[in-house]
């Protein structure tokens, strides 16, 4: 899968990091989710991608909470 900005996945919302985004693993990367719930399927939309980690906003929630 290639990592840039702009990007659409398909995650499971695991847990919260210590701000309160959603975070999500895919790929041994981490994905930092703008108010997403730990337990959503989510469709979401790359905005900032790093070397190790990224920055996602949600398109549609697939799988409520």
């Amino acid at each position: 899968m290639e990592w840039k900005k702009n990007t659409e996945l398909d995650l499971e919302i695991e847990g919260y990091s210590s701000e309160g985004l959603g975070v999500a693993h895919v790929e041994g990367r981490v994905v930092f989710v703008h108010r997403a719930v730990r337990g959503e399927r989510c469709r979401v939309c790359l905005e900032k991608v790093l070397k190790n980690m990224a920055f996602a906003r949600i398109l549609s929630i697939q799988q409520p909470s």
